[in-house]
């Protein structure tokens, strides 16, 4: 029985071990950085490559409160407020309010004990006071850093503005939730023609997420497994690569000043289906890997009946072969009887 190669065949397997520190050009953040391999990996015309992330290992510096989601806009009766800017850290609830809190005091016109701010642990919300009967407005919905709030994180949507004030507090109208950051994204210059963003509703340019598995301060590690999905790449050779971490959003991570992840990646190079041709039948060979069935129509009993096409291609050779058997068979007896 002669062998044939498939999409599933690996003709050749690179692996690469990859530290941010070995980047062509290092700079203090190292979330993002290049590599020149000194040999290219290249491929024929009728090949893929096929890559996978194996395993990463990345320290868990970066902060979940940050840049992209400290920001409180606000006014003070109907008096717009400089926006509020916390400070980046890694904080438990607690410390995340009593930092909203101090920061609002500090800048109100009330006095710097006009705002009260506490969290219900059974609900997991948070309560917002003022002892002021003016109106304190969390521009939740309308200001110009909605998308840097940190209204998610002591548990309001960005669906309403939030008004308080002496008469009335407000409390959070979804659940308080720290855990700004779900996964790591790596990107790179060779994601694949088989991969899309549900974000953009285009092909992306996300090689792999790697799930974050510890607390702060701990390493973020994965490993890769049978089922996860891979890319495929159609480039004919392989020499400049580009990495970014980043969270969901696209944004990039800062694990902080001259602080290195590292990863192994996988470069295969698979037969691409598209160039595969359908095998012939010959002799007693009945694979028949890649051919498409065709469905032809007889009559039998005046009744249309649909008949496998290749079925009865197999059903023929095994008669012709049974036939050339049995006249082997009749040559030996006449043989025997000499």
């Amino acid at each position: 029985m002669t062998s044939h190669l498939s999409s599933n065949t690996i003709l050749e397997n690179n692996s690469l071990f990859i530290r941010s520190q070995d980047a062509d050009t290092l700079t203090e953040k190292r979330n993002k950085f290049n590599i020149t391999l000194q040999n290219t990996i290249k491929k024929k015309d009728d090949e893929l490559f096929k890559i996978m992330i194996q395993s990463v290992q990345i320290p868990y510096t970066f902060h979940n409160t940050n840049s992209t989601n400290n920001v409180i806009d606000w006014s003070e009766n109907s008096v717009l407020k400089s926006p509020i800017g916390l400070k980046s850290g890694n904080y438990n609830i607690l410390e995340l309010i009593s930092e909203i809190q101090n920061k609002l005091n500090e800048n109100s016109s009330y006095g710097n004990t006009n705002y009260t701010i506490n969290y219900n642990q059974i609900e997991n919300i948070v309560e917002l006071k003022s002892s002021n009967a003016n109106n304190t407005k969390l521009l939740f919905n309308s200001g110009s850093n909605v998308k840097k709030s940190i209204a998610s994180q002591i548990g309001f949507t960005s669906d309403n503005d939030i008004t308080f004030n002496s008469n009335t507090s407000k409390f959070s109208d979804s659940y308080v939730n720290l855990i700004t950051i779900n996964s790591l994204f790596i990107r790179s210059n060779i994601s694949g023609v088989n991969t899309y963003d549900s974000k953009t509703k285009q092909q992306s340019n996300i090689l792999s997420i790697v799930p974050i598995n510890t607390d702060p301060l701990g390493v973020i590690t994965y490993q890769y497994y049978e089922g996860v999905p891979y890319i495929l790449y159609n480039n004919d050779n392989i020499t400049n690569l580009e990495f970014d971490l980043t969270n969901e959003n696209g944004d990039s991570i800062n694990l902080g000043k001259n602080i290195n992840w590292s990863f192994v990646l996988s470069i295969q190079i698979i037969k691409n289906p598209k160039h595969f041709r359908k095998t012939e039948i010959k002799n007693n060979d009945l694979e028949n890997e890649l051919i498409e069935p065709k469905i032809i129509k007889t009559k039998i009993n005046d009744e249309l009946i649909d008949i496998n096409e290749n079925k009865i291609k197999a059903q023929k050779l095994l008669s012709n072969n049974q036939k050339h058997n049995n006249n082997i068979d009749e040559i030996l007896k006449n043989i025997s009887k000499i």
